[in-house]
């Protein structure tokens, strides 16, 4: 019996979501959907129904979860608006809260934009050697012609020397760049030598502290027996350096140690509680673990995963073996909490 009713397929290909626009026939993106909600319990199946309404990209997420927990023995049997609850083949229980963003592909802009802009800077820089910097990323169908203008003038009262050193920021309604005169001379070795940006690592990672520590705060109010871990999706890819995430989550290691072994790097550092260390949060010690997730290949249900462990929360103990690079507690039994990567080949995953 189809689950998803006639009324309701028609509001999801009509929708602007991923269900109707995946690059695969919308009908077939909700038959595979209803084809894993077959497998679910009737609680857990009404709760992603509505949400397929309501907060598709977050049921991208969860099906993603569903698949991921199930690999590692764990089923979900319950369900409540926020969060999935999960059994794992030990008889404990942890719930699953999905959280999504949508990233770029493209930070700098689509391509033939940027092409664009490049194109008119060489031909107005005329062989001088220059470095780029893009503070945002540069709009569909811009108009070049004022760039080009403004960085002609300021060549110019370079050349007369009425300009102090060699780096001008230019910012108008579609485009925000900052530009470092490398060579003052023109010569046949001329022209860009670097494109760096737009850097946005430090703001989206803002964005997912605010959110982790608020949903977290949330749900050790609500449900403080049961350890929660926090699913955080991103649609196309995160790109989030780890040593960033690290240092959000525990803070400034006190040693660490890397080698090249037989199967490849290892990795292990030694962290103590402190209040750069996220994790560390009392407030936050219900929160077990952060399941991160990403689209993998053009298949609108493949993924990647893997997981950071939180060494301060009892809880951690609850959670299954997930089969994905988990950045896990070695020894967590004293003050000093010893993390190591524990590496899972590189896999794409489907969730329907």
């Amino acid at each position: 019996m189809p689950f998803v009713t006639p009324e309701q397929r028609e509001s999801l290909l009509r929708a602007p979501t991923w269900v109707a626009h995946s690059g695969l026939p919308g009908d077939v993106v909700i038959d595979r959907i209803e084809a894993a909600l077959t497998e679910l319990e009737p609680g857990v199946r009404d709760v992603l129904l509505e949400g397929l309404a309501e907060a598709p990209d977050r049921v991208r997420v969860e099906l993603a979860v569903i698949a991921l927990a199930r690999a590692a023995g764990a089923r979900p049997v319950d369900a409540a608006d926020d969060h999935l609850v999960f059994e794992a083949s030990s008889g404990s229980r942890f719930a699953v809260a999905s959280l999504f963003w949508a990233t770029t592909a493209e930070p700098a802009g689509r391509k033939e934009d940027v092409d664009r802009l490049t194109a008119i800077l060489e031909s107005t820089f005329q062989g001088r050697q220059y470095a780029l910097y893009l503070r945002r990323p540069v709009p569909r169908a811009f108009d070049p012609a004022p760039v080009s203008r403004a960085v002609h003038l300021w060549l110019q009262a370079i050349d007369r020397g009425e300009w102090k050193g060699r780096h001008a920021i230019y910012e108008d309604d579609d485009v925000a760049l900052e530009l470092t005169l490398v060579q003052q001379r023109p010569d046949s070795r001329g022209g860009r030598v670097t494109t760096v940006g737009p850097i946005d690592t430090l703001e989206r990672l803002a964005q997912v502290d605010t959110t982790i520590v608020e949903r977290a705060g949330r749900h050790r109010l609500e449900h403080p027996d049961l350890p929660l871990v926090l699913a955080l999706g991103a649609q196309p890819v995160w790109r989030l350096p780890r040593g960033y995430v690290e240092q959000l989550l525990y803070g400034t290691a006190d040693r660490t140690e890397a080698a090249r072994g037989p199967e490849g790097p290892t990795y292990r550092a030694a962290f103590r509680a402190s209040q750069r260390a996220l994790f560390a949060d009392t407030a936050l010690q219900g929160l077990a673990a952060l399941w991160w997730f990403e689209a993998a290949g053009t298949d609108p249900f493949g993924f990647r995963a893997w997981c950071n462990d939180n060494p301060w929360s009892p809880g951690r103990v609850a959670l299954p073996d997930v089969p994905v690079s988990r950045f896990l507690a070695a020894d967590a039994s004293g003050d000093e909490k010893v993390l190591s990567w524990y590496r899972r080949p590189e896999k794409d995953w489907r969730s329907a």
